[in-house]
């Protein structure tokens, strides 16, 4: 499966599932799921893109960053815990791995950004691995 396969592929998967768990939890969903780097925007985006990605003898590595976008949205917690609990919902099989070993998030702004007005920008680096066996 190709890199670009895999991003799109996590993609669908989290924009079938997130909304049901915002929706639940009172939270608007996202206006934009996009399998790229973010886009600067002033609509609530999510974006799925390559991280680093290490290939080993013995297994691959495959890091994954999603970003969230949330403009006019001070204290993102809700979206945390509802954006974690998808990732974490969603089979490593999706993109052609076998464990999901990691999930960090990190704040990237949170408050009045430059451009005016207020928002949060998170960022969660997910850590997939594939074991090989003797065949690959």
């Amino acid at each position: 499966m190709n890199f670009q396969a895999r991003l799109d592929a996590l993609k669908n998967a989290i924009a079938a599932d997130l909304p049901a768990r915002l929706t639940a939890a009172g939270l608007a969903d996202f206006e934009e799921y996009i399998a790229d780097t973010p886009r600067l925007t002033d609509k609530r985006q999510l974006a799925v893109f390559q991280g680093s990605g290490i290939i080993e003898i013995d297994r691959e590595e495959y890091e994954v960053l999603v970003h969230a976008t949330l403009p006019r949205i001070e204290v993102p917690t809700g979206y945390l815990g509802a954006i974690v609990d998808s990732i974490r919902s969603i089979n490593p099989t999706v993109v052609g791995m076998q464990t999901l070993v990691s999930v960090e998030y990190r704040p990237l702004y949170s408050g009045a950004p430059p451009e005016g007005g207020f928002g949060s920008y998170i960022e969660h680096s997910l850590i997939y691995i594939k074991e090989f066996d003797d065949c690959d």
